[in-house]
């Protein structure tokens, strides 16, 4: 492709020679440049058992929850291996057993969470990584929660006039997103450093690169009965994680740097999750007290923590919601509040000096909702209505002029996956593509809406690499792109929109 950028105030030839201003040539000062079409299709293979139903990705290694083919492992460090050519099997695999494995996430500290469904329940089952390297079936569960009922498991009650009452809705886990709570990210370490602080040990390995090991403890303050920790390696982009006894000491061995290398230790404090309960609304789940509780043997006289810390359908727990018609409403130029969170497709949650919830509307756009552990949730606005066939937010009501002059057509809102970018919340809106929230702000308004990226085809999922600055983007044709996010949010360059009266 070849792409020529003009820039119509300066002019080509334009030079300064002993203080005098040459001659200007009659044309634009303009660049050529040639970009390289994609490359094509690299590899493509077939899971052996299961059907895709979530990724997730830590470091060179891709996690694949497949209903009944369990969670699978694969090696992505050279994805031309990965053909039907080659027969690719998985590095290792959790056996499906009676669950049916649908949402998978992974962190930082090498600690994977999945949901799923068995014949009674929605069900949280977390692991750890390095068991996906050494073994190749990993039967080692960390811990494990209810999450819901499965759908329909009243209509199985022996008496037709039976109800299960309780705190777990009849829902499906679909997704699972998660925050951390760590302290560690502002200490650089050298390796001398690390092994002073540690009390380490070293052993030459040659062409200056040296193998560390560390001795870490316990915090005793946290509530848990186990902390996890992780040694990065940010120099060289790796990183060594275990879990240590809050009261006790545990060794991280194979540490490799070299002399100038930053080394840091983090220590991770809380862990949050949040999943998008299909069929009911969403639930954050302490995924530490999940962990500790599931602890065997346990300390002497330790107390199980509240593991389930929100649940909400949408709702305001305090205020009764007024029924509201969308098109009178929208007639005032205000939508009605979103308090329907029933069929969401995926949540995204945020840390800091509280939790806050971000839940996608399908039909509408976005409810925040403020969590206050240990179980306190209740909508921090109305949400943030983007689209809808009665009121559009005023910028992307202009986007739907531009689309239908263009096409003839109306364009299809529907939001269907958030993705979590420094201050932003990045949102799938199918025809209006990808939207940019500013999420580090109070409750939602229609200011909250700071860019667009529109996408021809579509905008169908997104997921976010912030390491890179890149979001990967599905389009209506399958398409995978790669989004540069390094210059988004250009709401200081525009108008603010005209206040309503």
């Amino acid at each position: 492709m070849k792409i020529r950028f003009n820039f119509p105030d300066l002019r080509l030839g334009q030079r300064r020679i002993n203080g005098t201003v040459g001659p200007l040539l009659n044309d634009d000062l303009h660049i050529d440049f040639s970009t390289r079409e994609p490359g094509g299709r690299i590899a493509s293979f077939d899971l052996q058992q299961g059907a895709i139903r979530d990724l997730a990705l830590n470091g060179n290694i891709a996690l694949v929850s497949a209903l009944d083919g369990g969670v699978q492992a694969f090696d992505v460090s050279d994805p031309a291996s990965l053909d039907a050519s080659n027969n690719p099997r998985p590095l290792a695999t959790v056996p499906a057993g009676a669950t049916e494995f649908w949402g998978v996430a992974t962190d930082r500290h090498g600690r994977v969470y999945t949901t799923g469904l068995t014949s009674t329940f929605g069900i949280l089952r977390t692991y750890r990584l390095a068991d996906f390297l050494t073994a190749r079936q990993v039967t080692r569960q960390i811990g494990a929660a209810t999450l819901s009922w499965r759908p329909g498991i009243n209509t199985n009650a022996p008496i037709g006039s039976e109800t299960i009452l309780g705190d777990r809705p009849e829902a499906t886990p679909r997704r699972v997103q998660i925050v951390l709570q760590d302290v560690g990210d502002d200490v650089a370490y050298s390796p001398a450093a690390l092994i002073s602080a540690f009390s380490g040990a070293t052993t030459d390995l040659g062409n200056g690169f040296q193998q560390i090991n560390i001795t870490v403890r316990g915090d005793r303050t946290i509530p848990y009965q186990i902390q996890t920790i992780t040694v990065e390696n940010r120099t060289l982009d790796l990183h060594w994680s275990i879990d240590v006894a809050r009261s006790g000491s545990a060794a991280i061995n194979g540490i490799i740097a070299q002399t100038g290398d930053k080394l840091y230790v983090i220590r991770n404090l809380r862990t949050y999750g949040v999943i998008s309960l299909f069929g009911y609304g969403v639930s954050v789940f302490d995924l530490n007290a999940v962990e500790s509780n599931d602890l065997n043997p346990a300390e002497p006289n330790y107390k199980t923590l509240q593991e389930q810390i929100a649940l909400s359908n949408g709702s305001d727990p305090d205020v009764p919601s007024a029924p509201c018609d969308p098109a009178r409403s929208a007639a005032t130029g205000a939508p009605c509040p979103i308090r329907d969170l029933t069929f969401s497709p995926e949540a995204l949650i945020r840390g800091g000096t509280s939790l806050k919830v971000f839940a996608l509307d399908a039909n509408r756009g976005v409810l925040d909702l403020n969590v206050a552990p240990p179980s306190v949730v209740a909508p921090a606005s109305g949400g943030l209505t983007l689209a809808t066939p009665f009121i559009d937010q005023p910028r992307l009501h202009t986007l739907r002029d531009l689309y239908r002059n263009a096409s003839g057509r109306q364009p299809f809102a529907h939001f269907t996956s958030i993705a979590s970018y420094k201050n932003y919340a990045l949102i799938a809106a199918n025809q209006f593509g990808l939207l940019v929230i500013r999420v580090d702000g109070g409750a939602l308004d229609w200011e909250s809406l700071v860019d667009v990226v529109w996408i021809p085809a579509g905008a169908y999922s997104v997921r976010a690499m912030p390491e890179n600055d890149t979001a990967v983007v599905v389009d209506a044709a399958g398409r995978v792109l790669l989004v540069d996010l390094k210059k988004i949010d250009q709401s200081s360059q525009v108008a603010a929109l005209p206040s309503c009266s």
